[in-house]
């Protein structure tokens, strides 16, 4: 029994034994089978991707030459659509230009007719003019001699008079030959000063005339702006000599008027310069009219157009420009470097004139204190019809302590680009300045002028001339006079009185320029106010000097 116990339980341990390892070939077993799977399935996987990437190169491969043929059809649509586009938008473009040049053609021949049109006014105004001056003479001619007569009357009375009172003649004669050479002396004076009032209107018609002409020069071309600056000039030598009071010359069939008749400065200066010819005894009137033709005949015809520069002729040129372009660059720059000068000819054109324009005109330092720095900026625009350079010069020797000027050389410039300069002024002395900025161009040289001003005082009155107008004794007037100092530099100032004497001769001028006038003499003074206005003087018998003269003819 014990042995067999024994023996089951040996049998009972190998089966323990044999049951694990059993299951360690088991798991064994289970592990390889899954290992196998696994690798089946990756291999299984790894053949699907490399068919399905086979498949879609094929596809790529069949897809890709469908897809660049389509980009390429979609590209060409887009070009044909940009090119249509394109050119809807320069038809656009080219009919809006061509609506723009027609409607500057038709106000360039409206301004013409209305120039042409204003020159026939003028020149009809004129000759109306001339007819009314000398019918004006005319009239004033037969005045005088008729005031004559009636002076000459007035002293036979008055002679007669006089001896019929018992008293001297001959004192009487003399009071009255000195009161007539004060009169004289009077008419004189006035006489001048109307002349130089004159001269200050012309002086002042010129000036306006010049600036009117300077803006008209930036406006028009060149060519033009020669042709009026003639005709100006012809216009001020005929008022000069209208105001000297000499006779105007004869103008021939095919002298042209002045253009600046037509505008109202002009007529100014006409008005100005008939009335001079009133002022003037003796002065000659004008038997002959003026004609108004051009230098050039057909040149103010409606079908006249202004040359036009041809289309081949404004082509582009390539980027760079070509090689004769940059020779003629090249010897351009070495001519201005060594400061030679020539001509600047363009399309048959010679060009005259000064080359680059300032802005402002003039370098203009005002009111500068002693110490401060003072800069200021200038832009110089090309006016030439080609290229151009300009190179700073310097200043004059006597601005050189105080002006310096920065400028960069900026190369070629076409017409119409501009260049700046910086112009810094540092004062040292309290004195005032004025020189030129000096400049080179390629067609010549030019200057801009420049200035410095201290500070000063400017006093100005609101009235010439205090009147307090009628009053009654006892009655307390007050008038409010406003003094003005437009200047930058402060002042005092003090009221000082008149001498009487000085208030006496006053009293006695504004009398005798106050004495009453009849209706004929007020409406040949609105025709001929120089001529009029003395007749106060010599017709003024009831003025002051009279009544006293006639106090002392008593005595």
């Amino acid at each position: 029994l014990l042995s067999s116990r024994n023996a089951m339980w040996h049998l009972e341990i190998e089966k323990g034994q044999l049951e694990d390892s059993r299951k360690s070939s088991c798991q064994r077993m289970e592990a390889r089978d899954q290992r196998l799977w696994a690798h089946a399935a990756q291999q299984l996987h790894r053949e699907e991707e490399a068919s399905g990437k086979a498949e879609r190169n094929w596809q790529l491969r069949v897809r890709k030459p469908l897809h660049t043929q389509r980009e390429l059809g979609l590209q060409h649509q887009k070009l044909v659509e940009d090119a249509q586009r394109n050119h809807q938008v320069a038809v656009k473009f080219l009919k809006a230009s061509l609506g723009r040049m027609r409607e500057r053609e038709r106000e360039e021949e409206l301004q013409s007719r209305e120039h042409l049109q204003q020159r026939m006014e003028a020149v009809l105004a004129l000759k109306n003019s001339i007819t009314a001056n000398r019918e004006t003479l005319r009239k004033l001619q037969a005045w005088g001699r008729a005031r004559m007569q009636q002076a000459e009357q007035q002293a036979q009375v008055e002679q007669q008079g006089v001896r019929a009172q018992g008293r001297d003649v001959f004192k009487h004669l003399s009071h009255r030959c000195r009161r007539r050479q004060e009169l004289e002396a009077q008419r004189r004076a006035f006489k001048e000063e109307q002349k130089l009032r004159k001269q200050e209107i012309v002086s002042r018609i010129l000036k306006e005339e010049a600036v009117e002409e300077n803006r008209r020069k930036r406006q028009q071309p060149p060519t033009k702006a020669t042709t009026l600056q003639t005709l100006r000039g012809r216009a001020r030598s005929h008022t000069s000599a209208f105001c000297e009071g000499k006779a105007p010359p004869t103008a021939t069939r095919h002298s042209q008027p002045s253009e600046a008749a037509v505008q109202p400065m002009s007529l100014l200066m006409l008005k100005a310069s008939s009335e001079s010819m009133q002022t003037v005894p003796g002065a000659t009137s004008l038997e002959e009219e003026m004609l108004s033709e051009p230098e050039i005949l057909g040149l103010w015809n409606e079908d006249h157009r202004r040359y036009q520069v041809p289309q081949e002729d404004v082509d582009r040129k390539p980027v760079g420009g070509t090689k004769m372009d940059k020779d003629i660059l090249a010897r351009t720059l070495q001519q201005l470097r060594s400061g030679v000068v020539h001509k600047q000819v363009a399309s048959g054109r010679e060009f005259k004139g000064r080359p680059f324009n300032s802005k402002p005109e003039c370098i203009h330092f005002k009111d500068f204190d002693v110490g401060k720095v003072y800069k200021k900026k200038i832009t110089l625009v090309s006016t030439t019809y080609t290229l151009n350079y300009c190179k700073l010069v310097g200043v004059e020797q006597s601005l050189q302590d105080f002006i310096r000027v920065d400028f960069d050389p900026p190369g070629p410039l076409s017409a119409g680009m501009s260049c700046e300069a910086l112009v810094t002024f540092k004062p040292a002395i309290n004195q005032d300045l004025e020189g030129n900025v000096s400049f080179l161009a390629q067609t010549g040289g030019f200057s801009v002028p420049l200035k410095c001003s201290t500070k000063k005082c400017s006093l100005s009155l609101d009235k010439e001339l205090i009147c307090f107008g009628t009053h009654v004794v006892g009655q307390t007037t007050s008038r409010t006079i406003t003094l003005t100092n437009t200047g930058a530099l402060g002042t005092r100032f003090r009221f000082l009185p008149a001498p009487k004497a000085c208030e006496l001769e006053e009293s006695q001028s504004v009398l005798k320029l106050s004495s009453p006038h009849t209706c004929e003499d007020r409406s040949l003074y609105e025709r001929a106010a120089p001529d009029v206005s003395e007749t106060p003087l010599e017709a003024g018998t009831s003025s002051l000097p009279d009544t006293q003269s006639q106090k002392d003819s008593e005595k």
